[in-house]
């Protein structure tokens, strides 16, 4: 007679936590990891993924969104039936990679221990340990060298490293000085952009004063104006949902702050990099002004190609062709390779995927932002947003933010959200008739 299979204690499944946790372990301790793939190294991270995919499919931990399922299949059956259609050359691997990732937005957990509010945890544990290494890697270089304060841009093999990322940037032309990139990530930006979120996790969640300064202090030595721009389109819907108005006079403080130390932190370097965008030599103008010339030269002239893109993987091989330098987006890349109904369809995807997520809207708004300053197949903002949005369990866990310091208006004696003192007077004057009422009912059985 066979004994009964013992039930798995809680404690002992290892695959759940690894599957919610590990896209944002890959995307971020192994960004500069890359498998090399003919003559260049895709990141490794993606592929990383998609074995989890696999892994919590097979094992059935992670289930499949039927409503986010559909749209996958309506999104890669259009995208790829029009490149069919058409008959002319594109990429298959390209088209199959795009597919692959996005397919990763149609699953979550099933364990609802691990919900949005567990990925948001272990993000901002992530986040601090990368803002850590990112502020002593910009100080650093100056006592022991750039060799060793970033040691996986200058210690792993050529052949393993991923390419076509600025990850040892200087601070400006001539400069000897490099953006600080958190060790692990790819460059400035996504570090700048990772502590952008953040920001807006912290205050959404534990509002930890020194977690603030040191995610809002590793932005600044990042010298990326990126995250900011985050924050810029973030900050206001988070001030009027959460009513913090507090964070208004914070601003202020930072600005104020900023013009005091404007020649000591080099801060004209934020000044240049918002001005860069009519300098066509620029990663500013080739990242976000540059393909919109490509746009006119290639794409507006055929009303076909306007409608339907150039076919999946083509971006790279029109770059050459441009009369102005341009650099590949998410939106540049998905309007010039499948148009403006693709694009539709496929940003739509994406929005419609983040949107069914029970994460705060606020931080749905950070991650989309993210999309469109990063490249599409860039695995930070994807790694971000299957930790702390997709792949947790559908079962939402209220996130109230904790009132604690970082309420700036206390800070200076004012509260007011603290009740009136004559406010608070009515209420204890009623409270006291309502007791004194039920002590009479006691005694008598008739009020008072």
């Amino acid at each position: 007679m066979t004994k009964p299979l013992r039930p798995r204690p809680a404690g002992s499944d290892w695959l759940t936590p690894l599957l919610v946790f590990g896209p944002l372990i890959l995307t971020t301790y192994f960004a500069k990891v890359g498998m090399p793939v003919g003559p260049r190294a895709i990141p490794a991270s993606l592929y990383g993924i998609l074995l989890l995919l696999a892994l919590g499919v097979v094992s059935s931990r992670l289930v499949i969104d039927l409503q986010r399922l559909g749209a996958f299949v309506l999104m890669t059956a259009f995208l790829g039936g029009i490149m069919v259609v058409r008959g002319e050359e594109y990429s298959i691997t390209s088209f199959l990679m795009m597919a692959c990732l996005y397919a990763t937005y149609t699953v979550s957990v099933t364990d609802p221990r691990y919900n949005v509010k567990r990925g948001i945890e272990f993000f901002l544990n992530v986040s601090t340990i990368i803002a850590i290494g990112g502020i002593a890697q910009f100080f650093l270089q100056f006592v022991i060298g750039p060799r060793l304060a970033f040691p996986v841009d200058y210690l792993l093999p050529p052949g393993f490293l991923v390419e076509e990322y600025m990850n040892l940037n200087v601070l400006h032309y001539g400069s000897t000085v490099h953006k600080p990139n958190g060790i692990f990530l790819l460059e400035a930006s996504f570090f700048s952009q990772l502590l952008a979120i953040a920001v807006l996790a912290e205050l959404l969640t534990s509002n930890r004063i020194r977690y603030l300064l040191l995610f809002m202090t590793g932005m600044v030595v990042s010298y990326s104006g990126t995250g900011i721009i985050v924050l810029v389109v973030t900050m206001p819907f988070l001030i009027i949902t959460q009513k913090r108005w507090d964070l208004i006079l914070l601003a202020l403080s930072g600005l104020i702050a900023a013009g005091l130390l404007y020649n000591v932190l080099n801060l004209e370097i934020f000044v240049e990099r918002a001005t860069e965008f009519g300098h066509p030599q620029s990663s500013g103008f080739m990242r976000f002004v540059g393909a919109y010339y490509m746009f006119d030269q290639f794409l507006w002239v055929d009303q076909w190609r306007s409608l339907f893109g150039f076919g999946a993987g083509v971006f790279k091989d029109f770059e050459t062709r441009t009369h102005l330098p341009v650099h590949e987006s998410a939106l540049t890349k998905i309007v010039f390779e499948f148009g403006l109904i693709g694009a539709l369809l496929n940003i739509g995807f994406l929005f419609f995927c983040v949107a069914r997520s029970s994460a705060p809207g606020v931080l749905k708004l950070g991650v989309a932002v993210m999309f469109f300053m990063a490249g599409i197949y860039t695995p930070s903002s994807h790694g971000i947003a299957l930790t702390i949005m997709m792949w947790p369990s559908p079962v939402s866990e209220p996130l109230r933010p904790v009132k604690r310091s970082t309420a700036v208006l206390k800070w200076f004696g004012l509260d007011f959200n603290r009740p009136s003192r004559h406010v608070a007077n009515r209420r204890r004057l009623a409270a006291q008739a309502r007791a004194e009422n039920t002590r009479a009912v006691t005694a008598t059985g008739k009020p008072s």
